[in-house]
């Protein structure tokens, strides 16, 4: 169905607008989006830049990353709660952060090699995808890690464990607010 209807938007010379609230049609039918969160019109772009480059943790959401929000100094990110975040390549003054949930590595312990940013956070919710699992965090920077079932498995973690969430300075994506 999706593919019949691309044809037809493809072969339509005219300005096309789709409203959905299914993802995977924008993700096969769009080549620009408007995102719209309580009747207005939040962010707009192409796909990539919105997934890319987020401007709001609601869009942040629809393109399931992790985004934090805080002032960049001397490539550390303060957030209004004082979580500080080591960003290599980061621009000065207000900025948006995202964290791909991929580039987060879950551990039980406090020895994590050479992650620069290492937060303790409390397990909310397992969601699992296939070979892949969603772990929703909470604690003073509340973050969303994407792992294997097989991680999942050997951590052995449920819903109110404890845990830490590691992520490379390099892993990070900063841009001015």
């Amino acid at each position: 169905m999706r593919r019949d209807l691309r044809r037809y938007l493809e072969a339509f010379d005219g300005m096309r607008v789709l409203v959905t609230h299914d993802p995977v049609d924008v993700y096969a039918l769009a080549d620009r989006v408007a995102i719209v969160d309580a009747g207005s019109i939040v962010q707009m772009g192409t796909l990539a830049e919105v997934a890319a480059h987020p401007r709001s943790r609601y869009v942040a959401d629809l393109a399931g990353v992790n985004l934090v929000i805080g002032t960049i100094d001397a490539g550390v990110l303060t957030t209004a709660n004082g979580v500080r975040i080591v960003i290599a390549d980061a621009p000065t003054g207000p900025a948006f952060a995202v964290v791909r949930p991929q580039s987060i590595a879950l551990h039980s312990g406090t020895d994590h090699g050479s992650p620069r940013n290492i937060w303790p956070g409390t397990v909310t919710d397992i969601d699992r995808l296939g070979d892949r699992v969603r772990v929703s965090l909470d604690g003073p920077l509340p973050l969303t890690a994407e792992i294997t079932a097989a991680a999942l498995d050997s951590l052995g973690i449920r819903p109110g464990d404890s845990v830490f969430a590691a992520v490379k300075a390099t892993d990070i994506d900063a841009y001015p607010a």
